[in-house]
């Protein structure tokens, strides 16, 4: 829908039903992007009482990143966490590596606990968020991402949900 331009010709349309259905595309694209910063801005605001990690004691740093991630998971509604899990890759643009090596990464874990929607979201996310570890951080962090994200679609492979289990199935190959 980004490259509809609403011209004349276009709002003098008489089929009504494709006038409609540009409409409601374009709603729900500013809908989503409302969204997306709503849920954004619950994030940094759930946050906010966390006190900054010390920077000479990297376990610190560590416990702290995933400590915030799974507060902010474990705290979140249903579609919270859809939306949350959704813009994953635009989340991690906006955060350091060590936030999404050792927060972001061993939290995912937290969303396979959530409802079988945030699930089948999570599962899109998985490869891309393996390819953005390696294209921003190298083969060490691509390995680590790996052994992260590995164990998680084992567990859904053999998810009692089928849906679950057979996305998993096509992620993987």
């Amino acid at each position: 829908m980004d490259n509809i331009i609403l011209d004349e010709d276009t709002l003098l349309l008489e089929d009504q039903e494709q006038l409609n259905k540009i409409y409601l595309d374009l709603k729900e694209k500013a809908e989503r992007q409302q969204s997306l910063e709503k849920t954004e801005k619950l994030f940094i605001n759930k946050n906010e009482s966390f006190a900054p990690a010390l920077e000479t004691d990297q376990q610190q740093k560590q416990s702290e990143a995933y400590a915030k991630i799974k507060l902010f998971i474990n705290q979140s509604t249903i579609k919270e966490k859809e939306n949350f899990t959704q813009d994953l890759l635009n989340f991690v643009n906006k955060i350091e590596k060590n936030f999404f090596m050792n927060g972001l990464l061993p939290a995912l874990q937290e969303l396979t606990n959530s409802h079988s929607t945030v699930i089948l979201v999570l599962l899109d996310q998985l490869i891309p968020l393996i390819q953005f570890s390696k294209e921003h951080y190298g083969q060490e962090s691509y390995r680590k991402a790996v052994a992260a994200i590995f164990p998680i679609l084992d567990k859904q492979i053999y998810s009692e949900n089928m849906d679950i289990s057979k996305k998993s199935v096509q992620v993987l190959t």
